[in-house]
């Protein structure tokens, strides 16, 4: 008797954990600047600037999320994945002489302190990354777990490490070429001269 009453008693525990949940996740659909259809953000999430904040379409972000987009943009484009514990911050503190850190407010930053995050379609995000402000992800790469990327990734390229590094391009130029055939518009696709320029290799 006592395990039953038990496990009833979890049941309804999970039973409202999981209608707050969708509670809180349709809240924060309604505050970005743009949720695309059939994306989705997993509960428990930190989220900052959420005005500032684009979800394209097809986007899957996982639980532990934190992004914080309080003076610049985050922009998540279609069909990129994100696992638990990602971390987006569009600024960085600045440091005066004579003066705490956390006592400097935004007008007393100046320029170079807050940078849109820029994510392409189509990029694999594993678990506990940081990308911090100014970096642009290409399309199709792909972040390694634990990464702390702080500058541009290559489209195509797979990147680790802290501070990340570039690792390898995933695919050949033949392999991307068509790959892209099949998903893009011909003025949306990479020419084979702008593969050779990063260094991709047949």
């Amino acid at each position: 008797m006592k395990n039953f009453v038990i496990n009833v008693f979890g049941w309804i525990i999970d039973l409202f954990c999981r209608i707050y949940h969708r509670y809180k996740i349709q809240c924060v659909k309604t505050q970005f600047h743009s949720f695309g259809s059939h994306s989705c953000i997993s509960y428990p999430f930190i989220i900052q600037g959420t005005q500032n904040i684009d979800i394209a379409d097809h986007v899957n972000i996982r639980s532990y999320a934190t992004l914080t987009a309080i003076n610049a943009k985050i922009i998540i484009k279609r069909w990129t994945g994100a696992a638990p514990y990602l971390y987006i911050s569009t600024g960085n503190h600045r440091m005066i002489p004579g003066r705490f850190y956390r006592s400097i407010t935004d007008t007393e930053k100046g320029k170079g302190y807050d940078a849109d995050v820029i994510i392409n379609e189509d990029v694999w995000i594993a678990s506990r990354v940081t990308i911090l402000k100014g970096v642009t992800v290409g399309r199709g790469a792909v972040i390694a777990a634990g990464a702390v990327v702080n500058k541009d990734v290559l489209p195509y390229s797979v990147v680790g490490g802290v501070p990340a590094h570039f690792i390898k391009f995933k695919w050949t130029i033949s392999q991307i070429l068509e790959h892209e055939q099949k998903l893009y518009a011909v003025d949306e696709r990479f020419t084979e001269e702008e593969l050779r320029m990063w260094g991709i290799q047949e």
